[in-house]
C-alpha cells in the first residue's frame, strides 16, 4: 500500500470523533496531502487512514490502524500526518521491492455524496455492479484491493474476484448491496462470486432481495483459501455458497432469512466459525463434505439449525447453540465419523441432535438438549457414542430406534426433579422403541425418576443406570 506523506502536517478536531464515525472535522486540511492517495493520520493514540473530502473534512477510510484501536477523541485533539510504521511499510514496498505490492481501488457512490474527488470508480445508484467489476478487472495479475465506501449499491448482476489474492472489503453494514428484482426473472444471480483462490470478502452488507424465481447467493465460493468474514448476507436463496471448495474460512459473518440455506457448503477442510444464521431454512447446511470444522456459531429459528447431510464424514461441529429450531444438530443419510460435542440445542420442536439413516460411527458427547420432544434420537443408526450429554425435560431424553452396537453412557436424561410424578406414561428417560435395537449398552446415565425402558431386540443391556 502506498500512502501519501507532508511535512509538520497537523490540525485539530473542531467536532468529537466518536470510535464509530468515519467523517473527521478539522480547522484545515490544507496541510496535508492531496487526495491522490490515502495517507495515515494519528488522533492521540489511534492511527486512521483518511482521504481530505474538503477543506475541513476527511473521509475515514479504516479505523484503528496498524494495531490500535477505534476509540473517541475530543473536540481541540491534534490531527497529525505522521510517520508511521505503515507508511515506511509502503516506501520498503515501492522502493524495496521494485514496485507497489499492493494495488488498492476505492469505489464510492454519488447516492452517498461521493464523487470522484474521494474515489477511483463512482458508481450512480444504478447498474453499480459495473463500476465494482471494472475495478476487480483493473487489479494486476497477482491481485490487489477494492474498497466500497459507505453506501448502498444498486446490483442488477453480480460481480466475480477474477485474480487471485484480491480483496473485497467494504465499511460494515454502512456498505450495502441489493440486488434489483429484474435480472432474478432471468438467471440465477451469485452477487459476489470467487472462483479464485486466496480472496477475501469482507465487512459487506449483502441484500439478495429474491423474489423466488431463479437461485441468488449473496456470496459464492468455488476457490480454496477463501477469506469470508463481517459480511451480512440475507434474503437471498443462500447466503454464503461453498462449492467444492477447500481450505476456506468463514466466519464472522450474519446469514438470516434466506430461503435455503444461511451457509451452505460442499467441500473439504473449511472452517465455519462465529457465524449467525437465523431464519434459515437450514442454518449451516453440510453436503457431501468432509473434514470441516463447524465451531461457535449460532443457529436458531430455523428448519435445521445444523445440517450434516449425503455421506458428510469426519467434521466436527462443537461449541454451537442451535435452539428453537424444528432439529437442532442433524445427521442425514450415511454422515459418519463425526464429533459432536459441547453444543446448546435446546427448545427445538422435535430434536435437540439426530442421527438418521446409517450415520454412524458418530461420537456425540458433552451436549445441552433440554426442552426438545427428543433430546437425542437415533434412527437407523449404530456404533455411535452418545456419552456425558445433558437431555432434561424433555419427553424422550435419548430415543433409539432399529439402531445397534451404540454405546450410551454417562447422560443425565431426567425430567422435573427427577421424581416419578414428573412423568407420564408418554415419556421415557431413554427408551429403545421397537425389536430393532440390538447390541447397544446403556450404562452409568442418570435417569431418576423413570428406568431405562427396552421394548425388545437382541442382547441389548442396561446397567448401572441411577433412577430411584
Amino acid at each position: 500500500m502506498r500512502y501519501a506523506v507532508a511535512n509538520n502536517a497537523r490540525t485539530r478536531l473542531t467536532a468529537t470523533l466518536l470510535a464509530t464515525h468515519d467523517i473527521i472535522h478539522v480547522e484545515s486540511t490544507s496541510a496535508f496531502p492531496l487526495a491522490e492517495h490515502p495517507y495515515l493520520v494519528s488522533i492521540n493514540d489511534e492511527i486512521l487512514e483518511v482521504k481530505p473530502t474538503s477543506s475541513t473534512t476527511f473521509a475515514v477510510l479504516n479505523r484503528g490502524c496498524e494495531g490500535t484501536t477505534p476509540t473517541n477523541h475530543a473536540i481541540g485533539d491534534t490531527v497529525e500526518n505522521r510517520f508511521t510504521a505503515g507508511t515506511y511499510e509502503g516506501i520498503f514496498n515501492e522502493i524495496g521491492s521494485g514496485g507497489p505490492r499492493t494495488v488498492r481501488f476505492v469505489v464510492g457512490t454519488s447516492t452517498a455524496g461521493w464523487t470522484l474527488d474521494d474515489c477511483d470508480y463512482l458508481c450512480d445508484g444504478t447498474d453499480d455492479h459495473v463500476e465494482i467489476q471494472q475495478a476487480l478487472d483493473a487489479l494486476p495479475e497477482d491481485g490487489g484491493e477494492v474498497k466500497l465506501l459507505d453506501g448502498t449499491y444498486y446490483f442488477e448482476d453480480g460481480v466475480t474476484l477474477t485474480k487471485d489474492r484480491t480483496t473485497l472489503r467494504g465499511s460494515g453494514n454502512s456498505t450495502k448491496i441489493i440486488l434489483g428484482e429484474a435480472v432474478q426473472s432471468v438467471k440465477a444471480v451469485r452477487i459476489i462470486s470467487l472462483p479464485k483462490n486466496y480472496c477475501t470478502v469482507a465487512d459487506i452488507s449483502v441484500d439478495g432481495n429474491y423474489q423466488l424465481d431463479y437461485p441468488v447467493q449473496g456470496v459464492y465460493v468455488e476457490g480454496n483459501n477463501n477469506t469470508i468474514t463481517g459480511n451480512t448476507c440475507n434474503n437471498g436463496t443462500e447466503g454464503i455458497y461453498v462449492v467444492g471448495g477447500s481450505n476456506n474460512t468463514i466466519t464472522g459473518n450474519t446469514c438470516n432469512n434466506n430461503y435455503n440455506d444461511g451457509i451452505s457448503v460442499g467441500g473439504s477442510n473449511n472452517t465455519i466459525t462465529g457465524n449467525a444464521c437465523n431464519d434459515n431454512d437450514n442454518g449451516i447446511y453440510l453436503y457431501s463434505s468432509s473434514n470441516n470444522t463447524v465451531t461457535g456459531n449460532t443457529c436458531n429459528n430455523n428448519y435445521d439449525g445444523i445440517s450434516l447431510y449425503s455421506s458428510s464424514n469426519n467434521n466436527t461441529v462443537t461449541g454451537n447453540t442451535c435452539n428453537n429450531n424444528y432439529d437442532g444438530i442433524s445427521l442425514y443419510y450415511s454422515s459418519n465419523n463425526n464429533t459432536v460435542t459441547g453444543n446448546t440445542c435446546n427448545n427445538n420442536n422435535y430434536d435437540g441432535i439426530s442421527l438418521y439413516y446409517s450415520s454412524n460411527n458418530n461420537t456425540v458427547t458433552g451436549n445441552t438438549c433440554n426442552n426438545n420432544n427428543y433430546g437425542i434420537y437415533l434412527y437407523y443408526s449404530s456404533n455411535n457414542t452418545v456419552t456425558g450429554n445433558t437431555c432434561n425435560n424433555n419427553n424422550y431424553g435419548i430415543y433409539l430406534y432399529s439402531s445397534s452396537n451404540n454405546t450410551v453412557t454417562g447422560n443425565t436424561c431426567i425430567r422435573g426433579t427427577g421424581q416419578p410424578s414428573d412423568y407420564t406414561s408418554s415419556q421415557y428417560t431413554i427408551r429403545l422403541a421397537g425389536s430393532g435395537n440390538s447390541y447397544n449398552l446403556i450404562s452409568s446415565n442418570n435417569c431418576m425418576g423413570k428406568d431405562v425402558v427396552i421394548e425388545g431386540g437382541t442382547s441389548n443391556t442396561s446397567v448401572n443406570n441411577k433412577y430411584n
